[in-house]
């Protein structure tokens, strides 16, 4: 469950991914959110997920597949959750195509 603690690393980090954006251009914040996806620690990752859900590019699809089988509890939860609120009904771990479409891919 995400507590009020959670919800205040995940908007620093968002903070700081939005940082990363203004200093390097568009085409960053995909490129480092998967990075944080796959080496940060688990509040990282878990706001890694959200940013990549909401920006919706296609990269992301197969990484958000896999954060939903991640090692962390909570990394999973939040790719869930994100999978949700962008539209996934099933409560079967999406596809790779599920996701593609929800991110306006397919």
């Amino acid at each position: 469950m995400l507590t009020t603690g959670s919800c205040l690393v995940m908007l620093a980090a968002s903070m700081c991914i939005l940082a990363m954006v203004s200093r390097n251009g568009a085409a960053e914040p995909v490129s480092q959110a998967l990075e944080l996806l796959h080496r940060g620690t688990t509040a990282e990752r878990r706001h890694a997920v959200q940013v990549l859900a909401q920006i919706g590019d296609q990269r992301a699809v197969q990484p958000l597949a896999q954060a939903l089988r991640d090692n962390d509890a909570l990394v999973r939860e939040t790719a869930e959750l994100a999978g949700k609120a962008e539209g996934i009904e099933k409560a079967a771990v999406p596809t790779s195509a599920d996701l593609l479409i929800v991110l306006g891919g397919g």
